[in-house]
């Protein structure tokens, strides 16, 4: 019998209910809905979006937010690039400074060459050669473990990669203000966001496309039945040019849930059985 103790430690493996009582292992868990942002949420604040727009990949956010998210990138982008001129000046600073040591050194050993040349051979051995400045043998090494002695490294400044501030969602990609996309949702009389043409709630796995023109939303069965036939908005009659002329907003998790860059996971990753 392999359970004959009082723990059921007597297999090569531990069963589940062992793992419960030591608490130890890997431990995967089901994400619900509550993980995941609503459709009409700022990726940035995590909140109802407030005058939200949306970027040309269709993430949608907060004006205030993503105002605020790309100016601070633009000042980084700034700060790095002087950050990085002032290290490439101190580096051709360096070697001026050794060429002329090197220009210095130079001078000195022909001058010493030429002194010593136009003496005759007795006033050679009478006088003495030029005497340099030699270094101290009590020089003391550096050593790690004295701060005041130790070396100190390098500083290497890296170039910016990064010449565009970038939207800040699963996948960073190249944004611009110029190219904000203000969303305009159709509400019911009970305050709810809906489609103005088959007037359905959306709900988060509704597929929602935004017109780039004006901004009205519309779900994407409508889409595909009025809009890319008639090739104008159903709300405001605006011209759409056809498929390029709207955005597909995305619905993804929370800054808890979909961080990391990671946008695929399979079911078993996230722990789902069968």
């Amino acid at each position: 019998m392999s359970r004959h103790s009082k723990n059921n430690t007597a297999k090569g493996y531990f069963t589940y209910a062992e793992r419960q009582m030591l608490d130890y292992g890997s431990k995967n868990q089901r994400i619900g809905s509550d993980s995941k942002r609503d459709f009409d949420c700022c990726y940035l604040c995590l909140q109802k979006a407030r005058i939200p727009v949306c970027c040309l990949k269709g993430h949608l956010s907060c004006k205030e937010c993503i105002y605020e998210s790309i100016l601070s990138q633009k000042a980084n982008i700034i700060r790095l690039e002087k950050n990085y001129k002032e290290y490439l000046e101190t580096l051709a600073a360096g070697k001026k400074d050794e060429e002329k040591q090197l220009q210095l050194v130079n001078k000195i050993q022909f001058i010493e060459r030429e002194t010593l040349g136009t003496r005759s051979r007795t006033d050679t051995k009478q006088s003495k050669p030029y005497d340099r400045p030699t270094q101290s043998s009590d020089k003391k090494l550096a050593s790690f473990w004295v701060p005041s002695m130790s070396t100190e490294a390098e500083k290497k400044v890296k170039k910016p990669e990064k010449e565009l501030p970038q939207c800040l969602e699963s996948t960073p990609h190249p944004i611009k203000i110029k190219n904000l996309v203000p969303v305009n949702f159709s509400h019911s009389k009970n305050n709810e966001k809906i489609c103005p043409s088959c007037t359905k709630t959306f709900q988060n796995g509704s597929k929602i496309k935004v017109m780039k023109k004006c901004g009205h939303c519309i779900c994407d069965s409508c889409w595909q039945k009025f809009v890319e036939y008639e090739k104008k908005c159903f709300t405001c009659s605006e011209a759409v040019k056809g498929e390029n002329g709207a955005i597909l907003l995305q619905s993804e998790g929370t800054g808890y849930s979909g961080g990391g860059g990671i946008t695929q996971v399979s079911k078993y990753d996230l722990g789902f059985l069968g």
